[in-house]
């Protein structure tokens, strides 16, 4: 039997060396296999500061991170997603240019909850670069009840 929806929550902890289910969970949504993912919760920031001296600059999650956000970029392949959190992810300039294309393509317009928490690269370019992404979208995010992002630099960390 097959899943009509499935709501999916990660949480890493430290002393987790591999990224292996962030690079697997980006190739089941690139070929398709988890079109069914309604809710999609990925927390790398249990222990926010102290993660991000680990995995900010580690190739193999630099790599499952890269993989898994490309994939929110295919057309079709996330029908259902209607929430994505994702806590802690060290988004840099190059990860919102990936957010940003899925944006303008239209693959995350179904999205009621946008969380982009624990996120300090995170500041007000990178905001600036996904509303540019919407408004570049002819359908826009007409479902969008809550955009988060608490613990960033929107506002110049103000």
């Amino acid at each position: 039997k097959k899943f009509d929806a499935m709501d999916l929550r990660v949480e890493w902890r430290v002393g987790d060396d591999e990224w292996e289910f962030l690079r697997l969970l980006g190739e089941g949504i690139e070929t398709g296999r988890l079109g069914f993912l309604r809710k999609v919760e990925i927390d790398l920031g249990a222990q926010y500061l102290h993660n991000v001296f680990l995995y900010r600059n580690d190739s193999g999650f630099l790599e499952a991170k890269r993989t898994f956000l490309t994939a929110l970029g295919g057309v079709g392949r996330l029908c259902v997603l209607s929430e994505l959190r994702l806590r802690g992810f060290h988004l840099t300039e190059v990860d919102v240019g990936l957010i940003a294309e899925a944006l303008k393509g239209g693959c995350l317009s179904r999205l009621r909850v946008f969380q982009l928490t624990k996120n300090n690269a995170f500041g007000r370019e990178s905001l600036e670069t996904l509303m540019s992404a919407v408004v570049e979208n002819e359908g826009g995010m007409p479902f969008l009840e809550e955009l988060v992002l608490k613990d960033t630099m929107v506002g110049g960390g103000v």
